[in-house]
């Protein structure tokens, strides 16, 4: 802004004002880095937003990982496929050895949401060490 010129009030038609942030704008990057970190656990929706940890409804937390387990079901069922595909080399193999990448790779899925969604919550604040019991009931049951 030079000297002389008027800061520019609210106007609808060109938006708010620009406003100092007290914190230099470091809480816009921290928010965004926080979705960053879900979404590459593979954590969607409104968790993805800044709502902590156990204000967040347990039905809210299944919803935000659902899509993305069902997606990695289906992309697990893939591999189920290949091996199916060498089933008369496999023949000696049981019929279950199917079902164990689809296990696995589930596992592994989940265990990453979990992992992204509670070590965000530490970094936040949300949940202290002492919260231990209570993330672990709340993970079990979520899935």
């Amino acid at each position: 802004m030079h000297l002389g010129q008027r800061r520019r009030r609210d106007d609808p038609a060109r938006g708010p004002a620009p406003r100092h942030r007290s914190d230099g704008g470091l809480g816009a990057a921290l928010d965004a880095a926080g979705t960053g970190i879900l979404n590459q656990g593979a954590v969607s929706g409104k968790l993805a937003g800044r709502a902590p940890y156990f204000l967040t409804s347990l039905a809210r937390t299944v919803r935000s990982r659902l899509t993305w387990l069902i997606l990695l079901f289906v992309a697990e069922t893939a591999t189920g496929t290949v091996l199916r595909y060498f089933e008369d080399e496999l023949a000696k193999v049981v019929a279950l050895s199917f079902f164990v990448p689809l296990l696995i790779g589930t596992g592994g899925n989940a265990g990453s949401q979990t992992v992204s969604t509670v070590i965000r919550a530490l970094a936040l604040g949300d949940v202290r060490t002492r919260d231990v019991l209570r993330v672990v009931r709340r993970e079990v049951t979520a899935g």
